[in-house]
């Protein structure tokens, strides 16, 4: 894959990480001056996720010989994720997300059989509706995105095409930073996505840390 689409997305992540610490800190600070608890059972405004991110694509690469090593995708070990979401109220609200999973793509194409190297790599963004249920310890969701792939494999170039993605998941509410953090136990994402020539069905499972900012309470 590309390598600059690589490091711009690795840069984002990062960027993430260095934004997030002070803005975090800055809401504990408001909270603390108007005397309302940040994790009150409102929910937060904002909810930023940062984490790992497993890929299992499904599907025949377009132009390879069927059942020919290298003929369809596999799963990529190592991959990132983040994502923004902006809750309107106490349950409903907007979400971007993006998501890299690179490997090289090497010869022989046997070598895609190793679970060091599945031969093929995705990276994209979405964005859509997310729906949470809030309560004191836990936190589950669902949500709906649309958005674009930039898929890749030996047999051709990477190109961009349409995502798909439907799945939720499961952050529990830890009492770290004045409530101010959430471990995501799980998320478990189905995805659609017509790039590199094909199309493919992907399972996708995430894990991470969110940082939740602010309240959706009405201001007293």
């Amino acid at each position: 894959m590309n390598s600059r689409v690589s490091r711009y997305v690795s840069c984002v992540f990062a960027l993430a990480f260095a934004v997030l610490i002070p803005i975090t800190l800055a809401a504990q600070v408001k909270a603390a001056a108007t005397g309302r608890a940040p994790w009150d059972n409102s929910g937060s405004k904002w909810n930023i996720f940062v984490g790992y991110s497993y890929l299992d694509p499904n599907g025949a690469i377009a132009g390879a010989q069927s059942g020919a090593p290298g003929s369809t995708y596999g799963q990529i070990n190592y991959g990132a994720i983040f994502s923004a979401a902006r809750y309107f109220n106490r349950n409903l609200g907007v979400q971007i997300e993006a998501d890299e999973h690179i490997q090289s793509e090497d010869f022989p194409i046997g070598d895609n059989n190793a679970s060091f190297n599945s031969n093929d790599n995705f990276a994209g963004g979405s964005a859509g509706l997310i729906y949470r249920v809030h309560m004191a310890h836990i936190t589950p969701f669902v949500h709906a995105l649309v958005g674009a792939d930039l898929g890749g494999s030996p047999y051709h170039a990477d190109t961009w095409g349409p995502t798909m993605t439907g799945g939720g998941g499961l952050d529990y509410n830890a009492p770290l930073f004045n409530h101010r953090l959430a471990i995501r136990i799980f998320q478990a994402d189905y995805q659609f996505i017509h790039a590199d020539l094909s199309e493919i069905s992907a399972f996708r499972l995430s894990t991470g840390v969110v940082w939740k900012i602010g309240s959706t309470a009405p201001r007293r």
